[in-house]
Parts: C-alpha cells; sequence; structure tokens
C-alpha cells in the first residue's frame, strides 16, 4: 500500500488511521521538502555545484558497513521486493538517557546521530553500539544567522572563518570523540555546506577515516553530496525531515511522503530528532511499516 503520487487530504486520513493517530489536522505540504523550523532543517531546492566541480564527479563506491550490523533486528519484507528506509535519529548527546534508552528500544535498523563534546554524547554513543544501532557524528557547523539567538551550532563547530587546518582539526577531534562512529552528518551548516572548498576540507577528513556522509540538506544551495562524490566518499542525502512540525497527525504524512519517494526511488534516507513527541510516533508507526519497507542503516544506502 505504499503511495506513488499526490499528497493531500486522503494522504492525511490514510496515515492517521494506519497509526492509530487522533489530532487536529495537519496544514497542506507544499513541494518535495519541508522548510526548516526549529534552528535549521531542510529546505526544498535542488543544489548546483559550478561546472568546474561537477564535471568532475567521481564514480559511485559501496558504503562500509557499521560494525552494528550483527546486532540488528530482522526486516519483515522480501529485499528483492521492498523499499529500503534509513531512519536517522539526530542531537544525541544533549538528550536525556532516559529518551536514548526509549530509541534504542525500537526493534529496527536504525542510524543515531550524535553531537559531540556534550554530556552524553559519549555515553549515548556506546548505549546505541550495544542496541545494535548505527552510530554517526552529528558535526556541528556554522548557520546562516550565527551567533544570533538559536543559531548556536554547539562546542566543536566547523566555522565559516576557519582556516583549512582548523577546519580539519576540528573535524578530526569531533570524529575521536564519538566511539564506534562510521558517518557523519552536518548539523546545522548552511554557511558551510554551500560552499565546496570548506566541504572538501570537512569531507577530506570523512575519506581519511574511511567513513561516509550523509547531507542533512539544512540549506537548499547545499554542494556536499557532489563535493563527496567527487572525492569518492560513499554518500547519500536527506529526502525527508520527519518531525519539523511535532504534531503526530503531521509526521504520519511526512512518513508517507518517505514512503512514496522510496516506492518511486527504491529507498529514501528520512531524518528526525529525539524527542518526546517522535518517539511516540515511531513507537506507533513502525509496527506497520515493517510490512511495508526494509529498514537500513544509513551506510547501506549510501554510494
Amino acid at each position: 500500500m505504499l503511495l506513488s503520487g499526490l499528497l493531500g487530504g486522503a494522504l492525511l486520513q490514510r496515515a492517521c488511521a494506519n497509526y492509530g493517530i487522533i489530532g487536529k489536522k495537519a496544514a497542506p505540504v507544499a513541494g518535495a521538502t519541508k522548510a526548516p523550523s526549529g534552528g535549521e532543517r531542510g529546505k526544498s531546492s535542488q543544489s548546483h555545484l559550478g561546472p568546474e566541480v561537477s564535471a568532475n564527479l567521481a564514480p559511485s563506491q559501496d558504503a562500509r558497513i557499521g560494525g552494528a550490523q550483527k546486532n540488528a533486528p530482522e526486516s519483515s519484507p522480501a529485499k528483492n521486493q521492498a523499499p529500503r528506509i534509513a531512519l536517522v535519529i539526530d542531537d544525541l548527546g544533549q538528550a536525556d538517557m532516559a529518551l536514548v534508552q526509549r530509541l534504542c528500544n525500537l526493534d529496527v535498523s536504525l542510524t543515531v546521530a550524535v553531537l559531540p563534546f556534550l554530556q552524553h554524547s559519549r555515553e549515548s554513543a556506546a548505549m546505541a553500539n550495544s542496541r545494535g544501532k548505527e552510530v554517526i557524528l552529528h558535526m556541528p557547523m556554522e548557520p546562516i544567522g550565527y551567533p544570533a539567538a538559536g543559531k548556536n551550532p554547539g562546542p566543536g563547530a566547523v566555522l565559516f572563518e576557519q582556516p583549512e587546518a582548523e577546519v580539519r582539526e576540528k573535524v578530526r577531534q569531533a570524529m575521536k570523540e564519538i566511539p564506534f562512529a562510521v558517518g557523519l552528518n552536518n548539523h546545522m551548516g548552511s554557511r558551510i555546506t554551500p560552499n565546496a572548498e570548506k566541504m572538501a576540507w570537512v569531507l577530506g577528513e570523512v575519506k581519511k577515516s574511511n567513513w561516509y556522509f550523509l547531507d542533512s540538506r539544512t540549506e537548499k544551495d547545499t554542494v556536499a553530496l557532489e563535493v563527496a562524490r567527487k572525492l569518492g566518499v560513499p554518500s547519500m542525502a536527506r529526502k525527508v525531515f520527519l518531525d519539523d512540525d511535532p504534531n503526530q497527525a503531521e509526521m504520519a504524512r511526512q512518513w508517507e511522503r518517505a514512503l512514496a519517494f522510496a516506492a518511486q526511488d527504491g529507498q529514501a534516507v528520512v531524518i528526525g530528532h529525539i524527542h518526546p513527541e517522535t518517539l511516540t510516533f515511531l513507537e506507533a508507526m513502525l509496527p506497520a511499516a515493517k510490512r511495508e519497507v526494509i529498514f537500513s542503516y544509513a551506510s547501506e544506502l549510501a554510494r
């Protein structure tokens, strides 16, 4: 019962019925991705590179698989029939460990993105790994508007005015901070991801560590994915933000959009955040969703 096309009132009614969600009707969604909220999230336009970069994109290559996979839960659908969804949950490290435990109780393969240098950073990564979840570094990067209120990416951030040596060292130090990590995605970063030179510095360190890269697409003009492909870094981009609006009905709508994209393309990357409302939605939704898609680590969708 995957969707292949139109979004609207019928989709929302179906989503709420499927996942037992009752709430006020969510506002219509226009376009392929939601506008950012809560500091910095995704924008809908496609990214662009100049001809001197885009003409030299490297061939794709397989991502290495995280060590957490040996403890991964089984997925129901036959692998030659069902599309794949990589569910990535951001912002571990600053969340209470009770929420992390609740997240780890979800019986699907998923990827957690952990912020560095915070109270629960290392503990969260260790717990997730022990429960069969894949761990990546949620790398803080400067957003447009920094240092205004709500625009602080956090400790250890890559900032626009930093020289190459400092950017590379910031990335290396953050990598060391998150045990069991096998990849990196950007936290905020709308000032950094449209800049091919600065992303090449970041991704150069990712390549050295044999990690993969997930472009969170917090900025419509990001060139991060194209730079990663040029450098030969296994990579992919976020397709849907699940919880820009924490209303349960709206999250159901966003999940249906993810299913539609996965049905169309064979796979999709969905990013959510470690909020109580998001976990409540996932706990209700996942039993039915496991009959529709194969839940995969993000590394399995990288190319």
